[in-house]
Order: structure tokens, then sequence, then C-alpha cells
């Protein structure tokens, strides 16, 4: 899912970004024409901080799928070689990216959590001719402003995630809410987001609070008890990382969660970390493990297999998918050479992405279009601890176009 610096920053780095890429464009295109060897893939995420939980994640999606390609023999009858580095903000995911395309040689980039990073990122990637897939970032601005022919999204971005929860929202009698907001680009994004949602869905919708709230927030008590004396109908979160964890144990534990809580982001291990009892209300996802497709349970059952029981969350799907996809291309189009693969990720071809149909590139932005679900919290009929949801329905679901959740044409600023 995503989340980061300002908008500010990004600017800054920007230049940085600029000067670093355009020495990196001629070490990329030498390392293409070498077709003997490993394939050689970079990876970025951040391993610290409120959102390295998720970084794990990220990682560990990519690893699972690397290592199913090389076993069943490679791709192209190669084997493929994975390079992490750690992205904790995103100055160092500025240099990390430019040197897995200057020094290293990557023939694809893949990762981020970070929108700020992921935008910093796209930035040498479309300069240095680079495919890059962002696997957990969701601000709309690089699908429009910052879009790239080289760029490919995997994670949902805010028109996904907030149009699968505001299915759900206009059929509430809710009218009152209460909004806070991760203080941040990726959080300013999605607040725009849920506005446009109460002002053009929720009839009679209005919002009796709006707070943006610093990332990295401890206590909560002071926000907790500004939207009690506010008393809204509910709740709408839209923090990430282990900020949604502690949020929602200090509403439920220490405030008896007095209103519905919903939000326009979610990331399963973070709903796993709070625990199933500090949880309630109806969730955008773009993947959950109990999704019941032949192919996903034997997903499930190879990933528990590997991991301990442990079954794979939203983030790890996302990567691992972004692998998938990636090496559907290269094998379609016969080679590495980022101008081929591009064309064949931009062809039509359909990817089997473990749900009830098969997802595509949409050409308007390069973001795979598929269907979201919107996920109850259900603790009491769970298997185990991690099954904390009930899919109540894909979005936009059966026979409906995948276009319905994506930035409407009129409102993008790209075109590719």
């Amino acid at each position: 899912m995503i989340r980061g610096f300002s908008a500010r920053a990004v600017s800054l780095l920007s230049v940085v970004a600029l000067t670093a890429s355009c020495s990196a464009l001629q070490q990329t295109e030498d390392s293409q024409n070498d077709s003997s060897g490993s394939i050689l893939i970079g990876h970025l995420t951040p391993k610290s901080g409120f959102l390295g939980q998720l970084g794990a994640k990220d990682l560990a999606g990519t690893k699972f799928a690397v290592d199913e390609i090389n076993t069943a023999g490679g791709l192209l009858g190669r084997q493929i070689e994975l390079i992490s580095e750690d992205s904790v903000d995103p100055g160092v995911a500025v240099q990390k990216a430019t040197s897995l395309v200057e020094d290293e040689k990557v023939d694809a980039l893949f990762g981020e959590i970070s929108s700020a990073s992921g935008l910093a990122i796209s930035d040498i990637a479309d300069r240095s001719k680079t495919t890059y897939f962002n696997t957990g970032w969701n601000s709309n601005e690089g699908r429009s402003e910052q879009c790239s022919r080289y760029v490919f999204h995997v994670d949902g971005n805010n028109s996904m995630y907030v149009s699968t929860v505001g299915l759900w929202v206009a059929e509430q009698e809710a009218s009152q809410h209460y909004m806070l907001t991760a203080d941040y680009a990726f959080g300013h994004d999605l607040r725009e987001e849920t506005l446009r949602l109460l002002k053009e869905r929720v009839s009679g919708g209005k919002l009796v609070g709006d707070e943006l709230v610093p990332t990295g927030t401890r206590n909560y008590t002071s926000y907790i008890r500004k939207l009690t004396l506010a008393k809204p109908d509910d709740v709408f979160l839209n923090l990430a990382g282990e900020d949604q964890t502690t949020f929602l144990k200090q509403y439920t534990q220490e405030y008896g969660a007095p209103f519905q809580v919903t939000g326009g982001v979610m990331d399963t291990v973070q709903f796993w970390a709070a625990g199933a009892e500090n949880l309630t209300g109806v969730w955008p996802a773009t993947y959950y493990h109990k999704l019941d497709t032949p192919a996903n349970q034997e997903f499930v059952q190879r990933w528990r297999d590997k991991h301990n029981g442990t079954p794979p969350d939203n983030q790890a799907w996302q990567s691992y998918t972004a692998i998938k996809v990636w090496a559907a291309a290269v094998e379609k189009a016969g080679s590495v050479d980022t101008e081929a693969v591009v064309k064949a990720l931009r062809s039509g071809m359909k990817f089997d992405v473990l749900k009830e149909r098969p997802a595509v590139i949409r050409t308007q932005d390069n973001q795979l279009m598929y269907d979201m679900y919107a996920v109850e919290v259900d603790a009491k009929n769970m298997e185990d601890s991690y099954d904390i949801f009930n899919i109540q329905q894909p979005v936009p679901g059966p026979g409906r176009d995948l276009e319905e959740i994506q930035i409407p044409k009129e409102r993008s600023a790209c075109s590719l």
C-alpha cells in the first residue's frame, strides 16, 4: 500500500534523480544486450521504521516468486538473481536505485512502500529506461502527473481503494464522518479521494472532523477524545503502516470503539498485529488469503509450507504478482530488453493473479487492473488468528468493467 515523505521532498529529490539517472541510461542499455549469465533484478523497500513490517512482507513475496521461477528452470533458461536494498527514506531510495541501475546494471526494478520514495525511483526508471514495478505505494500522482511508460503499478491506486470501500459507505445510513489522515504525500492524496467520495457518492455526507496526523504518532488520546466529542456515525481512517495498529488498539482497548471504523487503506499484516478483538468495520483489500479459487488455495498452501504456517498478506501477494507479471512479459518478449518487455506488458496480455478473473495492464497509466475486495472484520468465526475477515464482495465484481474503479480519464494527466 503507499506512504512516504512530503510533496516538497519529492520535488527536491527529483533534481537529484534527474542528474543521477541521465548517466544510467547508457549503462542500462549495455547490460540488456548481454544474454548470458543471470538475469539481475533490483528490489527496494524500507526495512525499518513505521513501514518496516510491510517492507519485510514485500521482500518475502519477491523472494518467493523468484525462488519458484528459479526452481522451475529459470526465465528464458537463465536464473534470476535478486539484489535487495533498504530504502529507508526518499534520499536513500534515490541513491540505491541509481546504484542498482548504474553499478549493478539490473534488468528491472521492483518494490517500495513509500509514495515519495516510489515517485523518486520512478524518475530514475523513466530517464534510464529501466522497467520498474511498484509493489506497494498507492499515490494517484504516480499514475497521473508523474506517470511513465517504464513504470508499472501492481498495488492499487487510491481511487481503487476508496472506490471499493465507498460502495459500502454509500449503503450505510451514516451521514456524519470523522477523518484522520496521515500527514504526508500518500495521506494527502488519499484524503482528496475520500473527500471526492463523500461528495459524489454519499448522499448528505458531512465531515464533522478532518485532521492530519504526523507519522509515527504513539499516543492518539487527544485525537480520540476530539472525535468522541464530535459524535460521528463513523471514523474514516487514512493512516498507514504501524500507525494503523497503534490507533486501533488504543481506540478499542481504552475507549471501547464507540463508532464504526472504516478507511481508504488496509494492510493485512498491520491488522493481524492489532488483533481481531481490536478491529471493526469494512475495509478495501487488494487480496485476502481466504479467496476461494483453486490457484489461490494452492498458492496459500505453498506459502504456508515455507513460512511456518503463516499465510500471505496483501503486500506479499503484490510483490509476488509483480515478479510473475514481469516474467510472463519477458517470456512473451523472448528477451529482458526493456522496450520489448514494455511492449509485451502493454499489449493486452491477460495475467493470472489468483483471482476469479485475470488482470490486465491499463494502457492509460500502466496500472494493473483487477478486482478489489470489500472485507469485513469477523472475530466470531475465525479458523485461526489470521482469519480476521469475511470477503463481502469483489469490486467492481463479475460482469463489471474494471475501469469503474480506476482514475477517471478526464481527471488524469497521464496519457502514455
